[in-house]
């Protein structure tokens, strides 16, 4: 696994633990999905995940509030959301670069 991979990997399990520490389990379960495939040299693993950007509903649309059944104070809402905005941009940019260069080995 290159090293940019073995970072998306790490992102991946940051994220994960944010979406459940939020009680968000429909993404906490697709971002594992596409780890475990990336960790098994899988290269559908980035392409799940990239498929979780753009469109109505997608990973893009996510904001962790209590409004939408989320585990998040009201205090907490700003910083818990630019914790997730940062790891979304940082795994939508690595995936990309990943899957342009086909690095998982």
């Amino acid at each position: 696994m290159g090293p940019k991979t073995t970072e998306l990997c790490e992102r991946l399990r940051e994220i994960s633990a944010l979406l459940r520490a939020a009680g968000e389990t429909h993404w906490a379960k697709w971002m594992d999905t596409s780890l475990r495939r990336i960790e098994n040299s899988d290269l559908s693993g980035v392409d799940h995940l990239l498929g979780a950007f753009g469109g109505m509903g997608s990973f893009n649309d996510l904001i962790l509030m209590s409004a939408n059944g989320h585990s998040v104070s009201d205090s907490d809402y700003r910083d818990v959301n630019d914790r997730l905005d940062s790891l979304r941009s940082q795994l939508a940019e690595l995936a990309r670069e990943v899957r342009r260069n086909a690095v998982t080995e």
